[in-house]
């Protein structure tokens, strides 16, 4: 995902984009609890996107 998002090569790393995406997936999993690992996958990679839209 982070290569759809070419602007923020040079501002932001990839590791502080996967440590603030993993907090937000931290969270989000205190509110939900996803039945199948399909489940799981999808909000990991709805973290991601938010994170790399918040960072743009």
């Amino acid at each position: 995902m982070f290569r759809d998002y070419r602007r923020l090569g040079r501002w932001e790393q990839t590791d502080d984009i996967c440590q603030n995406a993993s907090m937000r997936l931290w969270n989000a999993l205190k509110a939900a609890r996803p039945a199948t690992p399909a489940e799981f996958h999808r909000l990991a990679a709805l973290q991601i996107r938010r994170e790399l839209i918040d960072q743009v």
